[in-house]
């Protein structure tokens, strides 16, 4: 097989597992390790074809058998080969673009998730930490709540360091989650969406 063509594909799959096969509540559970994984594979995959494509006459020349050693160094000298300065920008760009495409993902597959199989619970805030600096914020609480199965759930919730300093220990909080998946959820913040889901339910 064509060694392109084979990135091609490898890619391809690797797209379509991170984005339609992974459940939505192992990719809620392991979203920066997926995150991060899965654009790492897919900035490989992308710069193997791109370089089986730009660089095709580079990589024909050496892989040359009939070629002198001489014709081989002088084939390769009148052919592209980019430097570092184009393929780390290059690379940085991919791995950008996959990552945020991932977490896109990601968020449309939870806001679908409780579109279909969510449900209104009052949760209490049990616990929580922030920690955040200019370029990062892990920012969550300890959420806890009774699902309409009787079943009680303790889950964490993300926020920013911004929303963090809104809450406080024991405060109740109306959240909307997935009767499926309860760890999946969100805190519902207008009346609105309380009562279209109290009506749906």
């Amino acid at each position: 097989m064509n060694h392109t063509l084979k990135w091609i594909l490898i890619t391809a799959a690797i797209l379509v597992f991170c984005n339609f096969l992974i459940p939505v509540n192992i990719y809620s559970s392991m979203l920066y390790l997926i995150v991060l994984a899965g654009a790492v594979a897919i900035t490989v995959g992308v710069v193997k074809v791109l370089s089986g494509l730009l660089l095709k006459d580079l990589n024909a020349a050496v892989a040359n058998p009939e070629l002198s050693e001489e014709e081989r160094k002088a084939a390769i000298a009148n052919t592209y080969n980019p430097s570092g300065c184009v393929i780390l920008p290059v690379m940085l760009v991919i791995f950008f673009a996959a990552a945020s495409l991932l977490i896109w993902r990601e968020i449309d597959m939870e806001k679908t998730e409780l579109e279909t199989y969510g449900r209104i619970a009052e949760a209490t805030v049990k616990n929580g930490s922030s920690f955040s600096s200019r370029k990062f914020d892990f920012s969550n609480l300890v959420l806890g709540f009774k699902t309409a199965a009787g079943d009680s759930v303790f889950t964490k919730y993300s926020v920013s360091a911004k929303q963090f300093s809104n809450y406080y220990k024991n405060q109740t909080l109306p959240v909307i989650y997935s009767s499926r998946y309860p760890s999946i959820l969100k805190v519902a913040t207008t009346q609105e969406e309380i009562d279209k889901y109290n009506r749906r339910h």
